[in-house]
Formats: structure tokens, C-alpha cells, sequence
């Protein structure tokens, strides 16, 4: 029995896709990432007695997790999946897949279908937002305010006098 490529490719979507959010929800709850982010929050909290080192090595280790290659994959991943959804649901996969020689998946869409896509999109999107964009911009945003509190508070030269 040969299973259909129309029925096959948004359940592998479906999977690809759980499973990137998955994983990127772990890697973004690690129990390191989280220490990292309480000691460099509280660093900053405490302007008068964080280091200047403590405060630039937390923020560099942060920084090494933001360009994460693993995380950066799979945003990369989920949006192309989001992406492509969207294509074929704007475009229609009866234009688009017999444009791009794939005649077995440029089927039209019926209308349950249709639902069926806008409904794992919206679902999966919002999902994507709370889990993965929204700690993605909270580390971001503490990486920058580390960045800021690092120039407001120099490190003092030794010997030097406050001018």
C-alpha cells in the first residue's frame, strides 16, 4: 500500500515542527541558562556590589547562548515551517508545488483542510510566541541591559582617582 504524499507531508510538518518547538523549549529552560539569567539579573539588581568582571563574564556567557547554533536552528526551522504554511495557503498548492515540479502535492485545498492548516498555524504560532520568541526576547533584552549597566559602570582603573 503506497501511502499518498498529500497526506504524508503536514503530518512529517506536524512532527518536524513539535518536536523543534520541543526541543527549543528545553534548551531555552535549561537549568544553566536559567542560573545564568538569576546571577546576571541579580548582578545588575545589585549595582554596588556586582563586579565589573562578574558582570561582563555572565553577559559573554549569555551572549555564547544566544548564538547558540543548536537554538538558532531551530528558530531558523520553525519559521521556514511557518513560512511555507503560509506560502501554500496564500498561494494554493495547485499553483505552487505544479510550479515547482512536485505534481503529486499541487492538489487543491478543501475547505476542512484549509481549517485544519489555519487552525495548526494559529495554534502552533501562538505556542511558538510563548515558548520559544517570548524567553528568546527576555534573554536578549537582559544581554542588553547588561551591555548598558558595563557602560555605566566601567571598570576602575587601579591606582586611578575618580575624576
Amino acid at each position: 500500500m503506497q501511502a499518498k504524499m498529500d497526506a504524508i507531508a503536514p503530518i512529517i510538518g506536524f512532527l518536524v515542527n513539535g518536536a523543534g518547538l520541543a526541543t527549543l523549549y528545553f534548551l531555552l529552560e535549561s537549568a544553566d541558562l536559567n542560573k545564568l539569567k538569576s546571577e546576571l539579573s541579580q548582578g545588575i539588581a545589585a549595582k554596588h556590589t556586582a563586579t565589573y568582571d562578574y558582570i561582563k563574564d555572565r553577559r559573554e556567557k549569555l551572549g555564547k547562548e544566544l548564538r547558540s547554533t543548536l537554538k538558532l536552528s531551530f528558530h531558523l526551522i520553525n519559521l521556514i515551517i511557518y513560512a511555507t504554511l503560509i506560502l501554500v495557503l496564500l498561494v494554493g498548492p495547485e499553483r505552487l508545488f505544479s510550479k515547482i515540479g512536485i505534481p503529486s502535492l499541487a492538489i487543491p485545498l478543501t475547505g476542512t483542510k484549509i481549517i485544519l492548516l489555519v487552525s495548526w498555524l494559529v495554534i502552533s504560532g501562538l505556542v511558538y510566541l510563548a515558548r520559544a520568541v517570548k524567553p528568546t526576547v527576555q534573554l536578549i533584552s537582559l544581554f542588553r541591559k547588561a551591555g548598558q549597566w558595563m557602560r555605566e559602570n566601567p571598570p576602575k582603573k587601579p591606582g586611578g582617582r575618580k575624576s
